[in-house]
């Protein structure tokens, strides 16, 4: 007798083994079991005169006070899978879980509400474009794992990926439900019901009551996971090009040799003497003065990552045609050569980021091999000195600050050394 995801009760003579995977095993009264007894991942509850002849095993996935939690398993079949609903009001660790879920949006309300309400406007806004951009996200997300294990040092970024797409997709749930709560509030003419908090939970309330709708459930929660998907990637998208247009605006248009330019811009004030106006075409960034490159835009944590990442599937490429069985010391040796030749890797060059010394100065030989070897510092605690160039003032992960370091965005005009 062999029981899958359910608990069996048995009351009776059974002549063989028993096996139950992932439930209870309830033996009644009148139970006899005359070949061994076999629970994985729940417990065995039996009356006193009940029968067990062979050898009894239990293998437990949770403590002992947890496995009650299995006992739901049956009802979680029958009720949520079986009805295609995420929700069930007859299985409490739906409700438990939804209830968890609700807090954490409403933290996140709390937390980043400038945030909440760009992205409920790309919904509100662009609602077609935020669906499709979720969809996009969605079917690009397999072939760039794919290619990130293909590459081999890609591995390394693969829980990165994972963890930045969940906590996208949990922040979009957020955002959808921030949208269907602020429709429901202007609807009744309710305006401080408006506020994110109390959207977040009218809307969060009314969704989560529409997800126990058989099969219906398990399709809106489809497409308000994709839609909330989709509508933080088009902010996100919105906000850097807007950054990126900031950074343009306000980037110094004096070409190098202008001391006097570079000097007064250097100490906060602004330039008033220039020798020209855009950058001449061909102006190398070896030819820059160094309080001029020290004022440079910051780069941030995102735009970094993706250059290390199109670093990676190179280095990787690279890796695989030559049979390497040792991918640090290749990849180690890319970053030392071109930061040091260079100033940036393949994949910064084709983003126009550089890195530099803090006071403007182009890298050298040791800095570059004091930068490469400190980023394991940054890669040891779970990427934090990674992450870390994210929310740092001066956008620096923990080995730009170990070596001197920044990375930059090169104006448009300069070309590289």
């Amino acid at each position: 007798m062999v029981t899958v995801l359910g608990n069996a009760d048995i009351n009776g003579k059974v002549n063989g083994e028993v096996a139950v995977i992932l439930g209870c095993a309830n033996l009644g009264p009148e139970a006899e079991i005359n070949g061994e007894l076999i629970v994985i991942g729940g417990r065995i509850q039996r009356y006193p005169d009940s029968k067990s002849r062979g050898q009894e095993v239990v293998i437990p996935f949770l403590p002992e006070g947890m496995t009650d939690a299995f006992e739901d398993i049956p009802r979680f079949v029958s009720d949520c899978i079986l009805l295609a609903r995420p929700i069930s009001p007859n299985v409490k660790i739906t409700l438990y879980i939804a209830g968890i879920f609700m807090v954490f949006y409403l933290l996140l309300a709390i937390l980043f509400p400038r945030q909440l309400e760009r992205s409920r406007k790309a919904i509100e806004e662009r609602p077609f474009n935020a669906f499709l951009a979720g969809i996009l996200v969605l079917a690009c997300f397999i072939p760039f794992t794919i290619i990130l294990l293909i590459t081999v040092v890609g591995i390394l970024l693969l829980p990165v990926a994972d963890i930045a797409l969940i906590a996208i997709a949990i922040f979009g749930k957020a955002v959808a439900f921030f949208f269907v709560g602020r429709q429901i509030a202007r609807a009744i003419r309710t305006s401080f019901l408006e506020h994110p908090i109390f959207s977040i939970l009218i809307g969060g309330c009314v969704v989560f009551a529409l997800y126990m709708i058989p099969f219906f459930g398990l399709f809106l929660w489809m497409i308000m996971s994709i839609l909330g998907l989709g509508a933080v990637c088009l902010a996100i998208g919105e906000s850097i090009s807007e950054r990126k247009a900031a950074r343009q605006a306000a980037m110094p248009t004096y070409p190098s040799g202008s001391s006097v330019a570079a000097q007064s811009s250097y100490e906060g004030s602004a330039p008033q003497e220039t020798t020209g106006g855009p950058v001449p075409p061909g102006t190398t960034l070896s030819q820059v003065d160094p309080p001029v490159a020290a004022i440079f835009q910051r780069v941030g944590f995102w735009w970094r990552t993706l250059a290390t990442m199109i670093d990676l599937m190179l280095v990787g490429l690279l890796i695989g045609i030559l049979n390497i069985g040792v991918p640090l010391i290749p990849l180690f040796a890319y970053l030392i050569l071109f930061w040091g030749w260079k100033g940036s890797t393949l994949g910064g060059m084709a983003l126009g980021i550089r890195v530099q010394k803090i006071s403007g100065e182009p890298m050298d030989w040791s800095t570059s091999i004091i930068r490469s070897l400190s980023s394991i510092v940054s890669f040891l605690p779970f990427f934090l000195g990674f992450f870390w160039a994210g929310w740092d003032p001066e956008n620096q992960s923990w080995h730009d600050k170990i070596a001197g370091t920044s990375v930059v965005q090169v104006p448009k005009g300069y070309t590289w050394n």
